[in-house]
């Protein structure tokens, strides 16, 4: 399923394996292009490496889009560009679970879903919430990866399912511990009213994101 909307062609992509939640990929769109307002590859036609980006918690559908026509003017018509949403972002939930910082598998299936499609290195970004679950991912990227260099005489890294060439992480919450933990934020500037306010503001936003969206069926306890 596609749609375009500004500079984005999104795809829906069904995970059948995990109770059939649904998680988007938003193509960015030149604006230059004139090629029937098609950017997304197909089949590697076009042998370029994606750029994924990952959003923070409560990031809306244009910041992903803002950061990738970045992209695009610094660094000309080179690489592939897209967006990852999270299950529950934007599509509808299909069971009452979800993580606010998202699942790594749903990023595993995205990554794997560009890396069948480009049949090239995907670069995730995560901003914010959204470096969290890329570094969880690439953890256990790694580990399976070391599991199968150790059960086999060799990897074809060249024939994976996951094709990642890096990750990067843009304000990456490295202490959440102590993020949350009001002893310890007293020794933060960020401590006091300021961090009062913030806190309400991010409450808001997150029960208007998620838990007022999803309200029926989060209390439905399918």
């Amino acid at each position: 399923e596609k749609f375009v909307v500004e500079n984005r062609r999104r795809e829906i992509i069904t995970l059948r394996e995990h109770q059939n939640e649904e998680i988007a990929i938003d193509w960015y769109v030149y604006d230059d292009d004139n090629s029937n307002n098609n950017n997304i590859p197909e089949n590697g036609d076009n042998n370029k490496i994606t750029i994924m980006y990952v959003g923070g918690i409560t990031s809306d559908e244009f910041e992903g889009v803002q950061f990738m026509k970045k992209i695009r003017d610094e660094c000309g018509d080179v690489f592939n560009a897209c967006i990852f949403h999270r299950r529950g972002h934007f599509q509808p939930l299909r069971n009452p679970r979800f993580n606010l910082f998202g699942f790594s598998v749903d990023l595993r299936e995205a990554i794997r879903w560009v890396t069948k499609k480009t049949k090239r290195e995907v670069a995730v970004v995560g901003s914010s919430a959204g470096s969290a679950v890329m570094i969880r991912y690439l953890g256990e990227l790694g580990r399976r990866r070391m599991t199968t260099t150790t059960n086999s005489s060799s990897l074809n890294l060249g024939e994976s399912e996951e094709k990642v060439l890096c990750g990067v992480a843009i304000s990456p919450g490295y202490c959440l511990e102590t993020l949350f933990d009001p002893k310890s934020r007293r020794h933060h500037r960020e401590d006091g009213i300021m961090a009062r306010i913030w806190d309400y503001l991010l409450t808001k936003r997150v029960y208007a994101h998620f838990f007022k969206r999803h309200y029926e069926m989060l209390s439905s306890g399918k």
